[in-house]
């Protein structure tokens, strides 16, 4: 109930937002400078706001198309969503899957594993946001109110207090509607009385000239026809109300000053002396000033306030105008009720309510697959073998060595890899409409058929099985750190099938990002748990050989820790830039140190490279571009490595540094030389040659960089 009380509480808010905004262009665009009709405007805004939240329930809707960047965030969290199944670009689902609040999940050896879920505990993980929220919004509206009821027991005891004037006591009272009243306790004249106003006057009213008594009334009067105290009322009752908006306080203030520029107007037009209704609001004002208040919390009446010159300047300004005719005040009226209603009707087309939980999701999800037979799953579609429910997967698995043996050629080596996989690690399907990533978890990790999985992947000898396989694993959602169990197995995988088919490239590519990615969490923890000032000492002392790769690594990290630092021009982080250079400086050096007595070690040839292009970068950092071409060539004369010719590259971004500074020449022979030790990027390496040598940037080995690695 909580939810659905301040999501109503939202929507009307925002619609008297709207509301709002369409009154106010209206008014700039037809002109309407008569306070009596802008006032009537803003009274009809008023109710508007006060009664939103039941018209935007009780007035039939009205579906209204929106564009898809607004239809998104204004429906998105009522509208249905789409569910594609993995890695089938196009294929929906045979129906709409409404998105809901995720389900409790449990992390077991880096797997995300579905458990049944805990009304209890997601009840009160709802309650706790919805009920505080709504608690703080109670607590506002509890002490507004009382506000405001404060300021009308003032206003009361200040008509019971007062002593009741005869008219016929003084000839200069005339005839008036309104009942007059006297008291000491006040400054200036006032109206109170939500039904019944009351005028009450100062004591001091007899001493005044007869043009500021007939002034005072005609004000008043005007207040009194106005019904002007009933709408302060309802004022403040929104504020009460919408205490949280600045629009409730906005109105307030502009309907409280609009009333009096409609009062002044119409005392103008009775007084009809511009000047002399001048000087009787500068004897108020002075008289305010004189007492230190006028004593009111809740009421209108002719007082000196801040606005004066405000009201002077609107007076001067009326004085010379025409008055509004008779029909802008209905007229205005019907236009603002009917955007209230239009507002109020209007729904986002499409848009219908959803809830929003992983289960149902899940569910859904899964009622789907179970519709369809296996054999629809797994012939209908590329890749769907890995959304196979639980209950089918030994069906599944016995379908697709049967499509492997009819054809030994297809594809069906490497969806069985990924059913295999899949079984291990769980699946996931992509929410469409850029909605999230959600991995979904009908599998047990503990169960039979996941012992299965593991072990005839452990005893295959089927290299494109395999690959599948670990690029399934490192592909799919990580949940708890960049490198976890999957990855572990991905390796083992992937190192099976390189072996069992050397001239893969894609095997060995996706090897060479698991071992990066092996090596970059080695230094990650190392970077977490070492302070900067210690780093250097911690991997000296590591035996040379773990020494020569981790310093490699560590001289990488360094220098884009200390290139990123550099960018920020923050001169507190001098101490930590000077840190991660000398770092990154002694352990380049170290690894070329090192490199002669490692030269036949695993990678030795990347570890070399990474070395050099650390000292080109800090090379640059310090402004010395002679020194980083000569660096980048020594890069290039490294010694051929499988993480040159398969891997990621490193420090890329001095190549755009010199291309700048004009090292074109030594920027082209680099590019060359290393597509010439490259398998993976040699295209793209000599491309990017090619537009630089023609005087172009390098911006093509970047993006290639992206779209191969992301």
């Amino acid at each position: 109930m909580s939810e659905i009380a301040l999501r109503l509480l939202v929507d009307s808010s925002l619609r008297v937002v709207l509301v709002a905004t369409l009154v106010a262009a209206a008014l700039a665009a037809l002109r309407v400078h008569a306070s009596t009709v802008r006032h009537t405007a803003w009274t009809v805004v008023l109710i508007a706001m006060l009664l939103m939240p039941v018209l935007s329930v009780a007035v039939p809707t009205v579906s209204v198309p929106l564009p898809e960047p607004v239809r998104r965030i204004v429906a998105a969290p009522a509208a249905p969503m789409q569910v594609t199944l993995p890695g089938v670009a196009g294929v929906r689902a045979s129906r709409p899957i409404t998105v809901a609040p995720a389900a409790p999940r449990r992390q077991t050896a880096g797997r995300t594993v579905s458990r049944p879920p805990a009304p209890n505990d997601s009840s009160r993980r709802g309650w706790s946001w919805s009920a505080a929220a709504l608690g703080v919004y109670v607590s506002g509206v509890v002490l507004m109110l009382l506000r405001l009821a404060l300021g009308l027991r003032d206003s009361r005891r200040l008509a019971r207090s007062a002593q009741r004037v005869d008219s016929s006591s003084d000839c200069r009272l005339g005839t008036n509607s309104a009942v007059l009243c006297e008291s000491h306790h006040i400054t200036v004249p006032v109206t109170v009385g939500l039904f019944a106003p009351t005028v009450i006057l100062p004591s001091e009213w007899r001493r005044w000239s007869d043009s500021q008594l007939r002034a005072v009334l005609a004000h008043e009067q005007a207040h009194v026809a106005r019904r002007d105290p009933l709408v302060a009322a309802l004022a403040s009752l929104n504020l009460c109300l919408c205490w949280f908006h600045p629009l409730a306080w906005w109105l307030r203030r502009t309907l409280a000053l609009t009333a009096e520029h409609a009062c002044d107007e119409a005392a103008l037009h009775k007084v009809g002396a511009p000047q002399t209704y001048i000087d009787v609001l500068r004897t108020l004002a002075d008289a305010v000033r004189a007492r230190g208040g006028r004593y009111l919390r809740q009421g209108v009446g002719m007082n000196g306030s801040p606005l004066l010159a405000r009201r002077i300047a609107h007076i001067r300004r009326v004085a010379q105008g025409h008055p509004a005719s008779s029909i802008a005040r209905p007229a205005i009226a019907a236009g603002c009720c009917l955007v209230t209603l239009a507002v109020a009707a209007c729904r986002p087309a499409d848009d219908a309510p959803a809830e929003d939980t992983l289960q149902e999701i899940e569910r859904l999800i899964l009622a789907e697959s179970r519709l369809r037979p296996v054999e629809s799953l797994i012939d209908g579609y590329s890749d769907t073998e890995v959304v196979v429910a639980q209950a089918d997967r030994p069906r599944a698995e016995e379908m697709l060595l049967r499509r492997r043996t009819d054809d030994p050629t297809g594809p069906w080596s490497a969806r069985l890899g990924r059913f295999y996989a899949a079984s291990i690690a769980g699946y996931y399907v992509r929410i469409t409409d850029d909605g999230p990533l959600w991995e979904m978890t009908d599998f047990d990790p503990e169960s039979a058929f996941a012992a299965h999985a593991r072990t005839r992947l452990a005893e295959s000898s089927d290299p494109a099985l395999l690959t599948a396989a670990g690029e399934y694993l490192i592909s799919a959602l990580h949940f708890g750190g960049s490198y976890t169990e999957r990855d572990v197995l991905a390796k083992d995988y992937l190192e099976r099938a390189a072996t069992l088919d050397p001239e893969s490239v894609r095997t060995r590519t996706l090897l060479a990002r698991v071992v990066s990615n092996e090596r970059g969490h080695f230094e990650w923890q190392r970077d977490r748990t070492v302070a900067p000032e210690d780093l250097y000492d911690a991997i000296a002392a590591l035996p040379a050989a773990l020494r020569f790769e981790a310093m490699a690594q560590t001289a990488l990290s360094s220098q884009r820790s200390a290139r990123r630092a550099a960018q920020t021009n923050d001169r507190n982080m001098a101490r930590y830039i000077e840190v991660r250079v000398d770092n990154a400086r002694r352990f380049a050096q170290e690894v070329l140190d090192l490199a002669p007595f490692f030269v036949n070690t695993p990678d030795a040839g990347l570890f070399i490279y990474q070395a050099h292009m650390t000292l080109a970068s800090l090379a640059m950092l310090d402004g010395d571009t002679s020194a980083a071409a000569e660096s980048l060539r020594d890069a290039a004369q490294a010694p051929p490595a499988e993480g040159l010719s398969y891997g990621p590259r490193a420090a890329w971004e001095v190549i755009r540094d010199l291309v700048d500074a004009g090292e074109r020449a030594a920027v082209v022979e680099f590019l060359e030389a290393m597509a010439d030790k490259s398998v993976v990027d040699r295209d793209r390496l000599l491309a990017t040659a090619d537009d630089v040598r023609n005087g172009q940037p390098p911006s093509r080995l970047f993006e290639g960089y992206r779209a191969a690695f992301p």
